[in-house]
């Protein structure tokens, strides 16, 4: 059936819709809407004036069909010219602007008037390519209109449309012929020539995304800013946006490298002659203006950081001037100039260490270094021998172009490993390899020089301090290394403002937010610092705002649950053992306990342990120059850690000195935990009544408003110390203790740590079937979390249930996973009497007798008996290999064993677990 109410016909189609609509309702809704009616009515006038007919003003839109497409071209171009003129009565900042898009195509038009189709969704799509105040047509209505209006249509290429099948050629239209060379005097041959782009001779890497994304934002506003430090890219970014941009605007595409200029004077005459403007005598900044206020132009100002305050203004001018001119301009510091949008460019992207070279190759920073280097050296190619080589040299250069680059030069001469390994020496040692280069890229240092020179007293004084941070810091800590006596904590936060600004100091857009230097920038930095003869001082204030920090580490991790603990001050762990460090380099004892502690926590939190004992030694090194308060936190570093100790301190006198330190210094909180701990090794030792003293005394003053986490510390050495007296249902009682506080404080690891114990506790019971379902459970549990050191304990605990409960094929794999992640984190002994079982079970029996004597030396020389269930799985399988070898072969292995070096014993665990079960 045909609707006659519906009807298809060919009309020109006008849209239009006001230009930062939301910015000007957020500034003032009422002002806007006023401006939007006075805009429709103008609109409608002229749009009737043509004999056009509006068909929709929806939102702050104008849709209008017209008989004829002069009609609807005249229509538009009067609209913008009255709105343009209206708009430049008001100040900048409310000034209304519309886009006018004009199609000429078929639509469906309903009895009531409004119509659809292709042709009013390209109509749509043409005014989004449009500049506020401006007008875009397609080639339809260029073709119909150009001999019937007195217009010029500048050809901007085909542009393919969403949901549109065929390519649609896009002209942009000005009122009168050559208007927009009106009110300029173009030298000879200007009106021919679009841009004086430098030539680009190869594809830019790694940058497609930041191309396009500045080009639409170069489309949606007039002064885009390309941030980022020296050598990261942004001429050559700047280069390609500008070269896509060419033929978009009618006037060119100029490009004006600013680098070179060392005054305010020169930057206006430096544009015309870029732009090929006579500018005349007189003020030329005046008479730029006047040559530009007419022209539909973008501008590309480059290097504009040494200038910036004067760039600054002349871009405001420009601006306010010229509404058809658009500015693109790279620095490493902000203009500050009233709506400019910045974009900052980050290096290239490096792939995570380890990553296989299929998946490296894919990398920005890696295609870069191989083309450059190939460029040198033909014969240079990335390889599964050099891969990580490669990716550390980019990640230490922090994927900054000209750094690559410049390393690529050197690799023909020196080779990947011996640059990556002379990377601290990058300043001397990384030149450019184009002698065409400008003086500023021919070294890092130039570069860096450069950057340098922009900075007054106070911000070359804080840069050059913040050099002592390893990783990226805090503003807090910051503001406590870079104060000095000539510069307070608010200065410092305005230097270190600005030194953002500059591109010097990047930001984590984290919360709360954190800051770092690049590790180039780094180095140039601690060159400076030491030639201020800074370094001593700067170093020592680093090691007090640490241990100022180490404090409210302290306070927070007994109240603050596990996630936002380890994500508020996991990032600080760097920067305090570097404090660590040089507190113990220069025994500086109150620091070392300090941050020494703070890094106990993390380390327990993030379950890494191998760095736990050369701390401990360190600290008790530092004994002798402690006072008390030191001495206390000292202590809490040696004093035993899971399986953790000093060679130079037995662990019960470490427990106990412990104790007593806490003792001195009135630490309640802290002394109920050593005794705790106290309790737990007089336990391991048999010393059952000094472990029931130490515990009852600690018990007695726990108090109930402590915080959760404090009386989970003592539960947990409850629970420990019932493992040694072999008291299984005080194990499980003091575990399902722990784990309750655990889930109470929030301390998730806590929490999966004490559902270990439970499995083990009733293993310990006998009961292999719940040690199994809760085993699995915190398998489970910890793989989540990850935490690899806990993970391979309970991996081990789950093989010692199955092998109770006789599935060796399922204890074998466990086994097979738990080793590594026992062997990394230097507890692969505690699944040795696992694997001696799993040996003797499968008809291995010398090799059994050989890994029990390697546990046996081990147990001794960490001071650190058999809990009941290893010692029960030692015992079945000495008493396989009795039965098969007999006593004395088992005890002659067993005790070659005991002298097995750990990567021979090692060796024999993995190739027993890879042999067939």
């Amino acid at each position: 059936m045909t609707d006659t109410g519906i009807q298809e016909r060919l009309a020109a189609i006008l849209a239009a819709d006001m230009a930062g609509y939301s910015r000007l309702m957020a500034a003032d809704e009422r002002a806007t809407l006023v401006a939007l009616d006075v805009a429709r009515a103008l609109f409608t006038s002229c749009i009737e004036d043509h004999l056009g007919r509006v068909i929709d003003t929806a939102g702050d839109s104008v849709l209008a069909v017209f008989g004829t497409v002069s009609g609807a071209v005249r229509a538009a171009l009067l609209a913008q010219e009255k709105l343009n003129l209206d708009a430049a009565k008001v100040p900048e900042e409310r000034r209304v602007y519309f886009r006018v898009g004009v199609h000429l195509g078929d639509v469906i038009e309903k009895a009531d008037g409004t119509v659809y189709g292709d042709g009013v969704n390209i109509a749509a799509r043409l005014q989004a390519l449009a500049e506020p105040g401006g007008v875009c047509v397609s080639d339809a209505v260029e073709g119909a209109a150009r001999h019937r209006v007195v217009a010029t249509f500048a050809d901007h290429g085909d542009h393919q449309f969403k949901n549109i099948a065929r390519a649609v050629r896009v002209f942009r239209v000005t009122a009168g012929q050559d208007a927009s060379l009106a009110g300029s005097t173009p030298t000879k041959g200007a009106t021919l020539r679009q841009t004086n782009l430098p030539f680009v001779d190869e594809p830019l890497i790694g940058r497609d995304a930041d191309v396009a994304t500045l080009a639409q934002l170069v489309a949606q506003h007039r002064l885009v800013t390309v941030l980022g430090a020296g050598g990261i890219g942004k001429t050559r970014v700047a280069q390609a946006v500008a070269h896509r941009l060419v033929g978009i605007h009618s006037n060119g595409v100029w490009w004006v490298d600013l680098a070179a200029l060392s005054s305010a004077e020169q930057i206006a005459p430096a544009i015309a002659n870029a732009a090929n403007l006579q500018l005349g005598d007189g003020d030329a900044l005046v008479h730029l203006l006047r040559a530009l206020s007419h022209r539909d132009a973008l501008l590309v100002l480059d290097n504009c950081e040494h200038l910036v305050s004067a760039v600054s203004r002349l871009v405001r001018g420009v601006l306010v001037a010229a509404p058809k001119v658009r500015v693109l301009a790279t620095s490493q510091e902000v203009l500050n100039a009233y709506g400019e949008h910045l974009y900052r460019l980050d290096g290239l992207a490096v792939p995570p260490a380890g990553t296989p070279i299929e998946t490296a190759r894919g990398f920005a920073a890696l295609q870069l270094l191989e083309k450059r280097a190939q460029a040198v050296d033909r014969h240079f190619q990335l390889s599964d021998a050099n891969i990580r080589d490669a990716i550390e040299l980019c990640s230490r250069l922090d994927g900054v172009a000209l750094a690559i680059e410049m390393a690529a030069a050197r690799l023909s001469l020196l080779g990947l490993d011996a640059v990556r390994l002379r990377l601290d020496e990058r300043l001397q040692l990384l030149r450019a390899s184009d002698r065409e280069a400008p003086p500023r890229q021919q070294t890092l240092r130039a570069m860096l020089d450069w950057s340098h020179s922009v900075l007054n007293t106070s911000e070359q004084a804080v840069f050059r301090r913040l050099s002592v941070f390893v990783g990226n810091f805090r503003l807090d800590t910051a503001q406590r290394v870079a104060a000095a006596s000539d510069l307070d904590e608010w200065a410092t936060l305005d230097a270190l403002s600005t030194l953002v600004d500059k591109s010097l100091v990047q930001i984590l857009r984290l919360e709360p937010p954190r800051y770092r230097l690049l590790e180039t920038a780094r180095l140039y930095a601690a060159e400076q610092v030491s030639e201020a003869g800074e370094h001593v001082a700067t170093t020592q204030r680093h090691g007090q705002a640490m241990a100022w920090l180490a404090e409210k580490i302290e306070q927070a991790f007994w109240t603050t649950p596990d996630v936002p603990w380890l994500n508020q001050y996991a990032p600080d762990y760097d920067d305090l053992q570097a404090a660590f460090e040089r507190a113990c380099s220069r025994n500086d004892a109150a620091v070392a306990g300090a941050t020494g502690n703070a890094l106990l926590r993390l380390d327990h939190l993030r379950n890494v342990n191998p760095a736990i004992g050369s701390r401990a030694a360190a600290a008790y090194a530092l004994m002798d120059v402690a006072d008390h308060g030191a001495a206390a936190w000292l202590w809490n570093c040696v004093a035993p850690h899971g399986l953790i100790t000093v060679a130079a301190v037995p662990r019960l006198t470490a427990a106990h000195e412990a104790v007593e330190a806490w003792r001195r210094v009135d630490r309640p909180q802290d002394l109920y935990i050593s005794l705790g701990f106290f309790g737990y090794e007089s336990a391991k030792i048999g010393d059952l009544l000094m472990s029931e003293a130490a515990l009852g005394e600690a018990l007695c003053m726990e108090d109930p408003s402590w915080p959760a986490r404090r009386r989970m510390r003592g539960a947990a050495c409850v629970a420990g110390a019932a493992i040694y007296r072999g008291d299984a249902v005080a194990y499980r009682e003091a575990s399902r203790r722990e784990l309750a506080l655990a889930e109470e404080a929030g301390a998730d690891r806590a929490a999966a740590w004490a559902r270990l114990k439970l499995a083990d506790a009733a293993l310990m019971a006998g009961d292999c079937e719940e040690a199994i379902a809760l085993g699995e459970k915190a398998v489970a549990e910890l793989d989540a979390l990850d935490q690899p050191s806990n993970l391979g304990l309970a991996l081990s605990n789950l093989c010692a249930a199955l092998l109770l409960a006789g599935n060796l094929p399922a204890a074998h794999k466990a086994a097979h996973r738990a080793l590594p992640l026992m062997w990394q984190n230097e507890w692969g002994f505690l699944v040795l009497d696992q694997l001696a079982l799993i040996a003797a079970r499968t008809g291995r029996c010398e090799t059994s007798a050989l890994i029990l004597g390697f546990a046996d030396a081990w147990y001794a020389g960490n001071e650190e008996p058999r809990q009941p269930n290893e010692a029960a799985l030692a015992r079945l399988a000495a008493d396989l290999i009795n039965s098969t070898l007999g006593a004395d072969e088992h005890a002659r292995l067993r005790a070659e064993g005991t002298r097995m070096t750990k990567a021979r014993a090692e060796a024999l665990a993995h190739a027993m677990l890879d042999a067939p079960c």
